[in-house]
């Protein structure tokens, strides 16, 4: 939906030049880990699911980094 996509495009924003205070905020969360790819080990890198994820999972992501 077009909401997804324009929180997916927020996140990624706002997460461009992040302080990796937030950076930090995203590793340690365990609801966050389900949208990273494995096999990226000490970089993270979204995956499909991220790009799929439902408004309310977005939003929670969007808050976390927000706050």
């Amino acid at each position: 939906s077009v909401c997804s996509a324009s929180l997916v495009y927020a996140i990624l924003l706002k997460l461009a030049h992040a302080p990796q205070e937030v950076w930090n905020r995203i590793w340690n969360d365990p609801f966050c880990q389900r949208f990273k790819r494995p096999e990226h080990e000490d970089h993270w890198i979204w995956n499909y699911d991220f790009y799929n994820a439902q408004v309310e999972d977005l939003q929670y992501i969007f808050r976390l980094i927000s706050a």
